[in-house]
């Protein structure tokens, strides 16, 4: 793990293991507990929190030049703060991150995590995150003719 030694990982925190491995290492923040993009979604409001996201956003692509060697704890790191847009009902924030965590030169996220998105959707009661969750799910089936009876 190439992460600074002040950073601890609870045992048997798994939800924290994701967030210290994988949003600890979006930026340069290898050193805070807690990274700002992470700390955004999990306690910004109001309607400036999409710009405020954008911004953290576009910081941490740009420095994962320096981190090219590490793209899947960069990968968690989406995962993880995507999953908190999810569990908070911030709609306009999860569409922007799904389309950070899009495989490249695909509009849609792999199966797997739409899964896990509607379960933890569903979790929370956030039935607008899983209606867009749904539409977006629909598209992709249509787009790569998957069978129906595969949708959760």
């Amino acid at each position: 793990f190439p992460l600074c030694a002040a950073v601890t990982i609870p045992d048997n925190a798994i939800f924290d293991t994701l967030i210290t491995a994988g949003a600890g290492i979006m930026g340069n923040y290898l050193c805070q507990d807690e990274p700002p993009l992470l700390r955004a979604i999990r306690v910004g409001r109001g309607p400036g929190l999409l710009s405020k996201v954008e911004k953290l956003l576009s910081v941490s692509s740009k420095e994962m030049i320096v981190y090219q060697q590490w793209p899947e704890y960069y990968g968690l790191g989406m995962i993880t703060v995507t999953h908190m847009a999810v569990q908070r009902g911030l709609v306009d924030i999860l569409n922007l991150l799904l389309q950070q965590i899009s495989p490249p030169g695909s509009k849609s996220i792999p199966p797997y995590l739409h899964q896990s998105y509607l379960l933890r959707a569903a979790q929370y009661n956030q039935t607008q995150v899983a209606k867009t969750l749904l539409t977006e799910w629909d598209g992709m089936r249509r787009m790569e003719g998957l069978n129906p009876d595969m949708m959760v």
